[in-house]
């Protein structure tokens, strides 16, 4: 089941991203060592794309992506 990823603007730039889905093929997404460690992906972390380069994917923890994002 695809789902859509928004634009959110983490100042001054521009990010697409959209919600990590709980058992989704993490194939292709960086997920850093230390939030890995820390059970991430988990449920209310998101998935953050290049916007020129679509194969590059990373996660966003839910506490970052709350204390530093806002929907353009």
């Amino acid at each position: 089941m695809p789902v859509d990823f928004a634009l959110y603007r983490v100042l001054p730039h521009l990010v697409e991203i959209r919600p990590y889905v709980p058992g989704e093929d993490m194939t292709g997404i960086t997920v850093q060592p230390t939030d890995a460690d820390a059970g991430s992906p988990k449920d209310g972390d998101v998935i953050a794309r290049d916007s020129i380069d679509y194969t590059k994917m990373w996660v966003i923890t839910a506490e970052v992506f709350r204390n530093n994002y806002e929907l353009a």
